[in-house]
């Protein structure tokens, strides 16, 4: 009984952590209306995006290109989780802002993703 308990005490906090949350929170009520409004193409940079939306996952390339990912959501791994996959699923993601950054840190493209 004991082994049980400590298997669903282990499983509870694996539920818990499951949960992933990128930048300061603001992805997950952010607008079409309010990424165009802070996502200038051309125009905004690597600070004004990080003073807005906080730290992304940062994705960097050769080129000197950056892609930064901000989201709200249950991490694709949980999908492969024996049980767990009955009860979440990365599907159930509600946004997903993605944002490519130039050689000199200036947006050239973003896209938002809503469930």
């Amino acid at each position: 009984m004991r082994a049980i308990a400590m298997a669903l005490a282990l499983a509870l906090t694996i539920m818990l952590t499951a949960c992933a949350t990128t930048g300061n929170g603001k992805a997950k009520t952010l607008t079409g209306e309010e990424a165009a409004r802070i996502l200038v193409i051309g125009k905004t940079s690597k600070a004004d995006v990080s003073a807005a939306l906080g730290e992304a996952h940062i994705t960097r390339f050769d080129s000197g290109y950056e892609l930064w990912l901000y989201g709200v959501g249950v991490p694709r791994m949980v999908d492969s989780l024996p049980w767990f996959n009955l009860v979440l699923s990365s599907a159930d993601n509600q946004r997903e802002l993605t944002v490519l950054f130039d050689k000199s840190g200036i947006v050239r493209k973003y896209q938002m993703r809503e469930k």
